[in-house]
């Protein structure tokens, strides 16, 4: 899948989280909504971060250069 398709998967899943979450905060009652629709954003993020770098892997860093001694030279 090519970064833009997941980028924009990413943001679709995230819009439905968010979008559940103002539901849940405005249908939920009082001590419960607020923290049930925190929760569903916050996991939305979370979900959404994880499906996207599995659908696009990171790339690969190059190694570190090897470390200088500046002792006995």
């Amino acid at each position: 899948m090519s970064p833009r398709s997941a980028r924009r998967l990413r943001l679709f899943i995230l819009l439905d989280f968010i979008l559940c979450g103002f539901a849940a905060v405005f249908l939920v009652p009082m001590p419960y909504g607020p923290t049930l629709g925190l929760f569903l954003v916050v996991f939305g993020l979370w979900v959404s971060r994880f499906i996207y770098f599995r659908l696009v892997p990171r790339p690969q860093r190059p190694p570190f250069p090897p470390h200088e001694t500046g002792g006995d030279a």
